[in-house]
């Protein structure tokens, strides 16, 4: 865990940079811009789609692509603000709430696709199949039900918080 939040952050000002960049080259789109105010249904299934986008950014992680949604999720906040026609600063300030626990469970895959990369090539230096199975059973028991109980948090905090406070702002 020592080593997993060292580069935390590291990770935080180029998280703050690709948002940024997001930001700048971000365009208004022509959805639906209405926002009303948010339920235990929708907190439910913001957790069950962002749970089912994590488990593939897991699985996807031993070829690396993870890395990349990784990148297009940072860019996708930095664009937010232009998908709703909101004010940045409200919409960002509102947001920091759970945006906070998403991007720090970007990191939790980003750094065991960096982990499992290590461990592969250790496998193939030592041949000892110990390394994968140790990593597989991190994954198992630490990676994915921290990032699963995050992410359980994180909606709600969408829904309950974060909600409210860019509601109160908009009105």
């Amino acid at each position: 865990m020592r080593v997993m939040l060292r580069w935390f952050p590291l990770y935080c000002l180029f998280c703050l940079v690709v948002i940024f960049c997001g930001f700048i080259n971000g365009q208004s789109s022509e959805a639906n811009k209405q926002i009303g105010q948010l339920h235990l249904n929708d907190a439910l299934w913001i957790f069950i789609i962002n749970s089912f986008q994590i488990i593939i950014w897991f699985a996807l992680s031993p070829i690396g692509i993870s890395v990349l949604f990784t990148v297009v999720f940072l860019y996708g906040m930095g664009q937010a603000p232009y998908g709703i026609e909101a004010n940045p600063v409200t919409y960002y300030m509102s947001s920091f709430s759970h945006g906070i626990l998403e991007i720090f469970v970007s990191y939790i895959v980003l750094v065991f696709t960096f982990q499992q990369f290590r461990c592969f090539y250790q496998y193939l230096k030592y041949k000892d199949m110990r390394i994968l199975k140790k990593l597989y059973l991190n994954l198992i028991l630490r990676y994915i039900p921290a990032s699963l109980i995050l992410m359980f948090i994180a909606s709600f905090l969408e829904v309950y918080l974060s909600n409210r406070i860019f509601l109160a702002f908009i009105d």
